[in-house]
């Protein structure tokens, strides 16, 4: 007889549109995973007659769903899906590069060039001047239009040698005229390209409800063992990045019910799990600001966010309802270098600030958090012992941003 191997184990999931319900013929993606704690959870009474003989005589299953987690180590795209319903939002905005936008070719000369095509989203320009004939004397491309907040924004860039991209510091959201000035001609045609840039989407906490099935399959038994939980919403998600370890993290599920089974779901595929690298704290943490604060160096730091979900029960079922949210809270902390006072002033003070990390190596493979108004609720400074160095021990609170509209942001595809 086998006994079932945790190397064995395949975990999947596949987004349900009907919250509880398996979709038919599911493409279930297989994740990656370093533990998991899901199960079906049952809630039980114990029979209270009266009887001569002094026994027991029943226990009733009077409720149940399903829930537990799921650790991991960080790689780019793998859990994006789960991210979505930890922030109870969806992925939006982004773009690819795109190098031919707006193209004008003309003799460059002082002038207004014609616009092809606006960008389809805030984007980055880029700027390239290929010369036909004899190399002109560069001037100036002034581009002029508007930001993502409709405000009118302009910028001058210098191209500089002939097929040299520059790329502009300001975000477009639209492109109104491309203005050359400073420039010599030798009265052949010049193309100018203005490209967009590729941009990242962006997860904002919010509240729309995603739910999965999760199922765990057992593949060294025979036949093989299925164990499915549906209406399965990520309750929250942590993440901790600790120097000269994997940045690691674990998502709690919350679900309406589930099922053992020898078989897999009619129709049932399987997607490949991610390959892309797995994150660690040295040559993936790209980046960790503290608004208004500089020369901020950590040793660790903390994220945790909670939806405070709920399963409620009706009167005809043993399994749940549905899922109810609560508020969406946020916290952490940091352990951070003391090399100066501002950070535990900032504690001592109560003053909001704004915190921000970046994730990964590649360029375009990178993710962003942002908490835009954090407070700090406890703070120590302490001189632990010999041969220590003393270090900045924080924990903070997430707090509504009126400016971005939520509590966390998460962009991915950062270049």
């Amino acid at each position: 007889m086998a006994i079932a191997s945790a190397d064995r184990v395949r975990l999947a999931y596949v987004v349900e549109s009907i919250p509880g319900t398996t979709p038919t013929t599911p493409a279930l993606q297989i994740v990656r995973l370093t533990g998991e704690s899901l199960d079906v959870t049952r809630e039980n009474i114990v029979s209270s007659e009266l009887r001569a003989d002094r026994n027991v005589m029943d226990l009733i299953q009077v409720g149940g769903g399903a829930g537990g987690g799921v650790e991991f180590e960080l790689s780019y795209g793998t859990y994006d899906d789960w991210l979505a319903s930890a922030l109870q939002s969806s992925w939006s905005g982004g773009s690819a590069a795109d190098p031919d936008k707006i193209v004008a070719s003309t003799d460059m000369i002082n002038g207004v060039y014609a616009i092809a095509a606006q960008p389809a989203t805030s984007a980055k320009i880029t700027v390239t001047r290929t010369v036909a004939g004899s190399a002109d004397t560069a001037g100036v491309i002034t581009i002029t239009g508007t930001d993502a907040n409709d405000d009118p924004i302009t910028e001058d860039i210098t191209p500089g040698a002939t097929g040299v991209t520059v790329s502009g510091q300001k975000t477009f959201k639209t492109v109104t005229l491309v203005v050359g000035s400073g420039w010599t001609s030798d009265g052949t045609a010049d193309q100018i390209t203005v490209g967009v840039a590729a941009m990242p989407t962006v997860l904002k906490n919010g509240s729309t409800p995603k739910s999965f099935t999760l199922e765990r399959t057992l593949l060294d038994l025979t036949p093989n063992a299925y164990f499915r939980f549906m209406g399965m919403q990520a309750n929250g998600f942590s993440l901790t990045c600790t120097t000269k370890e994997i940045v690691k993290g674990s998502f709690d599920f919350l679900g309406m019910s589930g099922e053992a089974a020898e078989e897999a779901v009619a129709g049932a595929s399987y997607l490949s799990a991610s390959t892309t690298e797995v994150m660690d704290a040295a040559s993936d943490f790209a980046g960790f600001s503290v608004a208004g604060l500089s020369g901020v160096h950590v040793s660790s730091l903390s994220l945790d966010a909670t939806n405070n979900l709920r399963a409620p029960t009706a009167a005809g079922s043993v399994n749940a309802l549905g899922i109810g949210a609560g508020r969406f809270e946020l916290s952490g902390s940091i352990e951070a270098y003391f090399e100066d006072i501002e950070l535990y002033e900032a504690f001592l003070d109560g003053d909001a600030t704004a915190l921000a990390f970046t994730l990964g190596s590649t360029a375009g493979e990178k993710y962003t958090f942002t908490i835009p108004n954090i407070k700090f609720e406890t703070g120590t400074v302490q001189a632990q012992g010999n041969d220590s160095d003393i270090m900045a021990s924080m924990t903070y609170r997430g707090l509504y941003d009126s400016v971005n509209g939520c509590t966390l942001m998460i962009e991915r595809g950062v270049a």
